[in-house]
This record gives C-alpha cells, structure tokens and sequence, in this order.
C-alpha cells in the first residue's frame, strides 16, 4: 500500500491505471472491512485511557 501511494504522489505518469484500479476493486473492499472490524476496539480503548 505504501509503495502505491508512493507511486501515484511522486510517478504519477508511470501509473498503471488498470493496474490501479483492479486494486481498488479487489483489495480495498475487504480492507474496509477490517477497518470497521478493528475501529470499534480503538475508539473504546481510547476513551478508556483519556479517562
């Protein structure tokens, strides 16, 4: 994820587009779904530790 983002800000015009975009819509679904999977648990376990 990184070297990708790395690619698109600073090689913009070396981006593969198709490339790009099967990533975008194989990879980032399930990656929100961990998100929202593991947000939960840190917005509780911060509001712990502020209190």
């Amino acid at each position: 994820m990184t070297r990708m983002r790395d690619r698109l800000i600073h090689h913009y015009f070396g981006v593969d587009y198709a490339m790009f975009w099967d990533i975008v819509k194989n990879n980032i679904p399930e990656l929100k779904i961990r998100i929202e999977n593991i947000l939960p648990r840190e917005i509780l376990r911060h509001r712990l530790i502020a209190s």
